[in-house]
């Protein structure tokens, strides 16, 4: 379907914002947006340009679905390109980003969801490990300081406005009220997701849940006991304390940025914008195996609990803020 330019905007009332598809939008083996699209029924397809697949959206008009590429520059490009498009009002629209992603095994368990309060990028300074001072756990560290777990040095702005934008922290009322919203719809664990679970212990051998955690965003699909650990630290470094690694993934920061920069434009706002981000597997490997064994092993489910919790979650929320729109929802609406 094409719209004209010319025609008045489409006041969207909810993006949602997927990375990828398996295969076809509907009919087979699910990706992040098959279930978006079956189930509230976004069968308008629009042409997309600048995007990597076309727009998906409702008869009327009021939600769209956008599947941004998979990696940082391609869901940052496709997300700015649909905030630039005349063929639609954004400007009290929320933003929701549901993707699927690692979570630690210390956080959570395999189908939980994480309601982002954080989003932490991973622009920074490598050596090899092996020609890093003695003692340096990993050899990441934060542009223009010396070394990994400090950010003195670092003179520059972390957040959005940055040379280096490292931290985005979105708007805590709005992630709280996700959160209180979806709490109670987790997805229940299968057999085979009890039994890995357990291999694991603590709160990966608990049912899934739905969580409020912080994400770290990087090109790199890492994996393994040492990554885990610099993500750890580094969120941690990264908001003084305030946030905790629950979930990894390759976008989110960069959907941040983009919607930050169309916040300044008047296009969007980023106060609207949410991240859902549920665990389709582990970031570390259990114990036994090594990371590489662990890496290439399939995940439990085939990922669908994690597609299936991005739903259950994010609908119960968007249900229960276009019931109110354009007004965002009050403070401590839910306990």
């Amino acid at each position: 379907m094409t719209v004209s330019a010319h025609a008045a905007p489409w006041p969207v009332r909810a993006v949602i914002v997927t990375t990828f598809e398996v295969g076809h939008d509907t009919g087979d083996a699910p990706g992040e947006a098959q279930f978006w699209i079956e189930r509230l029924h976004l069968t308008e397809k629009l042409d997309f340009p600048g995007g990597t697949h076309p727009i998906l959206a409702s008869p009327d008009h009021r939600i769209v679905l956008i599947e941004t590429g998979m990696s940082l520059i391609n869901a940052g490009i496709s997300t700015m390109a649909l905030g630039l498009d005349p063929r639609f009002d954004l400007k009290q629209a929320y933003w929701l980003v549901a993707g699927i992603g690692g979570i630690d095994p210390a956080a959570g368990a395999i189908g939980s969801a994480v309601w982002v309060q954080h989003t932490i990028n991973d622009t920074a300074q490598e050596i090899d490990l092996r020609e890093a001072p003695k003692g340096w756990a990993y050899a990441r560290y934060v542009s223009d300081t010396h070394g990994p777990g400090t950010l003195e040095g670092a003179e520059h702005d972390l957040g959005p406005d940055g040379p280096y934008p490292l931290v985005f922290t979105l708007n805590p009322d709005l992630a709280r009220f996700a959160w209180c919203h979806s709490r109670d719809k987790a997805v229940a664990a299968s057999d085979d997701m009890k039994r890995f679970g357990v291999r694991y212990g603590g709160a990966a051998a608990q049912p899934p849940s739905v969580l409020l955690g912080d994400s770290f965003a990087s090109d790199i699909y890492w994996h393994g006991a040492i990554q885990t650990h610099y993500a750890e630290d580094w969120v941690k470094l990264l908001t003084h304390g305030a946030g905790r690694f629950m979930i990894s993934d390759m976008e989110d920061s960069a959907v941040a940025e983009a919607l930050w920069r169309l916040n300044r434009m008047g296009r969007a706002s980023f106060d609207r914008l949410m991240i859902l981000r549920t665990a389709s597997n582990y970031t570390v490997q259990p114990p036994g195996e090594t990371a590489i064994q662990s890496v290439l092993a399939p995940y439990p489910g085939g990922g669908k609990p994690a597609f299936e919790a991005a739903f259950r979650a994010g609908n119960a929320v968007l249900d229960a803020l276009l019931a109110t729109w354009p007004a965002m929802p009050a403070k401590d609406t839910c306990r």
